[in-house]
């Protein structure tokens, strides 16, 4: 997740949940070929209301960037 992303996200929280489909442990060669809809669905999980889950660190980042020290790598998805 951006930090764009995040924003967005914190500031409509009710709107917006997090889809993320777990690739850990696929082989490379299986990434390319046609999924069907039982693959994605075994590997997905529903993060609900995520601008609520980030809004700490989101603000926490936008402190830190406007702080007299420098922060690197806010511009790097969120991991």
């Amino acid at each position: 997740m951006t930090l764009p992303q995040a924003a967005h996200a914190t500031a409509n929280a009710e709107r917006y949940a997090l889809c993320v489909i777990d690739l850990r442990g696929v082989p490379c060669e299986d990434l390319d070929r046609t999924w069907d809809a039982e693959d994605v669905e075994v590997r997905s999980h529903v993060v609900p209301d995520i601008g609520g889950r980030v809004c700490e660190t989101k603000e926490l980042v936008d402190e830190a960037r406007s702080n007299d020290v420098g922060i690197r790598n806010d511009a790097a998805p969120w991991g």
